[in-house]
């Protein structure tokens, strides 16, 4: 009950969207470094797992049986290390507009200038020469983008 207390109040701080996109980047953060550890975990087992033999155990069941064992753990590793970050983290109100703001300029605007003009079609342009539209950009970048 603390902890959906807590959870409701941070989200009365700042917009749900916000909190929702939070989640998202902080859960891909997890899942991509457990994983990662994961995969060298793999490693390290399929190194020794040979060792297995002299035990007079099959290592193919030993392998999969203990990869399966380190899948599950690598799984409540990410349900803790998820959860504990959630519940650490702090958003400030002033935070979450400069957040919104940024986002919005990061968004493409599409409707600001077409990929060519009529008075630059007849020219050929090189691709990392200066746009002729004066923009500062490379053409490749600016009208001559595919």
């Amino acid at each position: 009950q603390q902890v959906e207390a807590a959870w409701k109040e941070k989200e009365e701080k700042v917009t749900p969207d916000l909190l929702r996109k939070l989640e998202q980047y902080l859960l891909l953060q997890v899942i991509d470094r457990q994983w990662r550890s994961h995969l060298q975990q793999l490693d390290y087992l399929r190194q020794g797992i040979g060792l297995r033999g002299y035990a007079q155990k099959d290592p193919l069941n030993e392998y999969s049986r203990e990869s399966f064992n380190l899948f599950d753990e690598m799984l409540d590793n990410i349900r803790h290390e998820t959860v504990t970050l959630l519940s650490r983290v702090e958003i400030a109100p002033q935070d979450a507009e400069t957040i919104d703001k940024m986002e919005k300029e990061a968004a493409p605007d599409r409707t600001k200038k077409p990929l060519e003009h009529n008075e630059f079609a007849n020219l050929k342009v090189p691709r990392n020469a200066p746009c002729p539209c004066k923009s500062g950009k490379k053409y490749k970048h600016c009208h001559g983008a595919l």
